[in-house]
């Protein structure tokens, strides 16, 4: 019985890894709600219209001195993307949830990088 406890344990375990959602295994085990990161990208929840987030985004972006260099927004999404200083590209994709409501996901560089995309969230909800 022990053994295949353990098994399972190391099957999940390789299973988070090798898809790239141990941070997501993690966060769901210690009960953690909200904020989630899986294969390289943070993706949030908050309580405001598509195009109040879009320019909030904007102003985030503009004030960390970052060039955008597209900025899409086309009824229930919208799309901006940037670069970091050191030539990491920043893509930041909104949708819309309800008419109050947006999902935003952000990943900066090909597999991510946590602290930043963190960075970026959390300017963009200091703007809302």
């Amino acid at each position: 019985m022990r053994n295949a406890i353990i098994r399972a344990l190391c099957a999940l375990l390789l299973m988070s890894t090798a898809s790239g959602c141990i941070a997501l295994v993690a966060g769901a085990a210690g009960g953690a709600a909200g904020v989630t990161y899986a294969k390289g990208k943070l993706t949030d929840r908050v309580d405001a219209p598509i195009a109040q987030v879009h320019a909030a985004t904007i102003m985030a972006l503009e004030g960390r001195g970052l060039q955008i260099h597209n900025d899409e927004l086309h009824g229930a999404s919208a799309k901006v993307r940037s670069e970091t200083a050191d030539d990491k590209r920043i893509w930041i994709d909104i949708e819309s949830i309800t008419p109050n409501s947006s999902k935003i996901t952000i990943r900066v560089g090909a597999r991510g990088n946590h602290p930043r995309q963190v960075t970026i969230l959390d300017a963009i909800k200091a703007n809302l």
